[in-house]
């Protein structure tokens, strides 16, 4: 699913045809490919095949719908402060924002939500200028990447790739943009020196 946004994301910034009609051509045999491992039971030794095609065909999400009930559950019997990070079994909710609301309630998402605004305005400011920082936009991409796992597994104190690719994000959007205002300032067009 990561590997899907990502080449999506990707899709949008180059912006190409021909390499629209190939993605969709991809998901397209994708699908059908799994629906054949499905159907035929090939991939039934699988675990990989039996779970996405499970999720897929069969709205079965390995039990991560439980979780997140119970998630939400938690975060609406303590609103505000949130209540446990764990349920009483060791487990967790599966979703980033079920878990900032169930164990710190609506005070940690708006802490969270303010984080996460500074994230997009440099992810997006990237992803405008991808072909002048190609470094930063591969930070992007695993930024991204982490964030799509942090919807269906992460926690809130084991996604530490979420954490840190997005404090990563922040800085790159701040340095890269930091240096072309030095840039534009600078009458020779240099960032700063005696030159």
């Amino acid at each position: 699913m990561a590997l899907l946004v990502i080449l999506f994301v990707f899709l949008i910034a180059i912006n190409n045809r021909k390499y629209w009609i190939c993605f969709l051509g991809a998901v397209v045999l994708a699908f059908v490919g799994l629906f054949i491992i499905y159907r035929t039971g090939v991939g039934e030794n699988s675990i990989f095949f039996e779970r996405l095609n499970g999720a897929i065909f069969e709205r079965n999400a390995s039990g991560r719908s439980s979780f997140f009930s119970r998630g939400i559950e938690i975060f609406l019997n303590h609103p505000l402060f949130g209540g446990n990070a764990l349920f009483e079994d060791g487990m967790y909710s599966h979703n980033i924002f079920v878990d900032i609301l169930m164990s710190t309630g609506i005070f940690g998402m708006a802490l969270f939500i303010i984080y996460f605004k500074f994230v997009v305005q440099s992810f997006i400011k990237i992803l405008k200028h991808i072909y002048k920082y190609k470094e930063s936009g591969v930070m992007i991409f695993f930024f991204l990447q982490y964030f799509i796992l942090a919807q269906t597994s992460g926690n809130l104190y084991l996604s530490f790739e979420f954490w840190y690719f997005g404090a990563a994000v922040i800085g790159l959007g701040y340095i890269n943009f930091t240096n072309e205002e030095i840039k534009s300032n600078d009458s020779r067009g240099n960032t700063a020196g005696d030159y």
